[in-house]
């Protein structure tokens, strides 16, 4: 389980609503069952994660990755197709 959760973002089309921790991992998270599942395919990328946001024009998924000297940058999250837990 995650120590904190960084950023929360829904997909209004699908209901799933996704957690991001500081560690670059995404959750599935269902808040009436309390349950969160970690993603199969997490960011990848080490460094700071604040933030996580859905793209309704592009229907995507969008974290934030900060520190490190370079500012913000934007990375589009892989996410599976499967159901929500």
């Amino acid at each position: 389980m995650p120590d904190q959760i960084e950023g929360l973002a829904m997909d209004p089309v699908s209901g799933k609503l996704f957690g991001l921790n500081g560690q670059g991992q995404v959750y599935l998270i269902d808040p009436n069952a309390g349950v969160m599942v970690p993603l199969a395919f997490p960011i990848g990328v080490s460094g700071n994660w604040r933030g996580l946001t859905w793209d309704n024009t592009q229907n995507r998924l969008l974290a934030t990755l900060v520190g490190g000297g370079t500012g913000g940058q934007l990375w589009e999250v892989n996410r599976p197709t499967a159901s929500a837990p």
